[in-house]
Protein backbone atom coordinates (compact mmCIF):
# COMPACT_ATOMS: atom_id res chain seq x y z
CA UNK A 1 0.00 0.00 0.00
CA UNK A 2 1.03 3.35 -0.59
CA UNK A 3 0.90 5.81 2.12
CA UNK A 4 1.04 9.46 1.35
CA UNK A 5 2.53 12.15 3.40
CA UNK A 6 0.09 14.58 5.25
CA UNK A 7 -0.45 18.04 4.51
CA UNK A 8 1.47 19.05 7.71
CA UNK A 9 4.36 17.17 6.59
CA UNK A 10 4.94 18.40 3.30
CA UNK A 11 4.97 22.44 5.15
CA UNK A 12 7.07 21.32 6.80
CA UNK A 13 9.50 20.04 4.39
CA UNK A 14 8.71 22.96 2.01
CA UNK A 15 9.26 25.62 5.30
CA UNK A 16 13.14 25.66 4.62
CA UNK A 17 12.46 26.66 0.58
CA UNK A 18 11.57 30.64 1.54
CA UNK A 19 12.98 32.71 -1.00
CA UNK A 20 15.15 35.73 0.01
CA UNK A 21 13.87 38.99 1.29
CA UNK A 22 13.76 41.59 -2.03
CA UNK A 23 16.41 44.17 -1.69
CA UNK A 24 15.26 47.39 0.23
CA UNK A 25 15.30 50.55 -1.64
CA UNK A 26 14.24 54.09 -1.61
CA UNK A 27 14.01 55.54 2.02
CA UNK A 28 14.79 52.48 3.90
CA UNK A 29 18.17 52.08 2.09
CA UNK A 30 19.40 55.93 3.20
CA UNK A 31 18.27 55.07 6.58
CA UNK A 32 19.97 52.00 7.18
CA UNK A 33 23.10 53.88 4.97
CA UNK A 34 23.18 52.65 2.07
CA UNK A 35 22.80 54.05 -1.56
CA UNK A 36 20.96 53.49 -4.51
CA UNK A 37 22.17 52.53 -7.86
CA UNK A 38 19.97 51.02 -11.04
CA UNK A 39 20.76 47.67 -11.88
CA UNK A 40 19.35 46.03 -14.98
CA UNK A 41 17.08 44.78 -12.99
CA UNK A 42 16.24 48.04 -11.40
CA UNK A 43 16.95 50.23 -8.42
CA UNK A 44 19.21 47.91 -6.10
CA UNK A 45 20.65 49.35 -2.31
CA UNK A 46 24.10 49.04 -1.60
CA UNK A 47 25.19 48.79 1.86
CA UNK A 48 28.10 49.57 3.63
CA UNK A 49 30.46 46.49 5.24
CA UNK A 50 30.98 46.69 8.69
CA UNK A 51 34.96 45.33 7.50
CA UNK A 52 35.48 47.88 4.92
CA UNK A 53 38.94 48.03 4.27
CA UNK A 54 40.24 45.10 6.43
CA UNK A 55 43.63 43.50 5.21
CA UNK A 56 42.44 39.81 4.11
CA UNK A 57 43.96 36.67 2.66
CA UNK A 58 40.74 34.54 2.05
CA UNK A 59 36.87 34.98 2.14
CA UNK A 60 36.81 34.14 5.41
CA UNK A 61 38.49 37.26 6.48
CA UNK A 62 35.84 38.92 5.18
CA UNK A 63 31.54 39.45 5.79
CA UNK A 64 31.44 39.84 1.76
CA UNK A 65 34.29 39.61 -0.45
CA UNK A 66 37.81 39.49 0.00
CA UNK A 67 39.35 41.65 -3.14
CA UNK A 68 42.16 40.36 -4.76
CA UNK A 69 43.72 43.18 -6.44
CA UNK A 70 43.83 45.05 -3.16
CA UNK A 71 43.83 42.21 -0.55
CA UNK A 72 41.10 44.07 1.39
CA UNK A 73 37.84 43.19 2.21
CA UNK A 74 34.52 44.86 -0.16
CA UNK A 75 33.17 48.30 0.76
CA UNK A 76 29.63 47.69 -0.03
CA UNK A 77 27.10 45.01 -0.81
CA UNK A 78 26.17 43.70 -3.13
CA UNK A 79 29.45 44.41 -5.21
CA UNK A 80 28.80 44.82 -8.88
CA UNK A 81 30.60 44.92 -12.31
CA UNK A 82 33.37 42.67 -13.01
CA UNK A 83 35.84 41.95 -10.22
CA UNK A 84 38.35 39.16 -8.74
CA UNK A 85 38.35 37.95 -5.01
CA UNK A 86 39.76 35.63 -3.00
CA UNK A 87 37.98 32.21 -2.11
CA UNK A 88 38.06 30.16 0.83
CA UNK A 89 41.10 28.95 -0.24
CA UNK A 90 43.00 32.19 -1.37
CA UNK A 91 42.82 31.39 -4.82
CA UNK A 92 42.18 34.34 -7.51
CA UNK A 93 38.76 33.90 -8.88
CA UNK A 94 36.93 36.32 -11.29
CA UNK A 95 33.31 37.04 -11.30
CA UNK A 96 30.69 39.93 -13.16
CA UNK A 97 27.70 40.70 -11.72
CA UNK A 98 24.96 43.05 -13.01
Amino acid sequence: MIRLASPLAILVALSGCVPEAAPTTGASCLAEGGREVRGKGGPICLRPTTDAGKACATAAGCETYCLADTRTCAAETPRLGCFSYLDAGGQKVALCVD
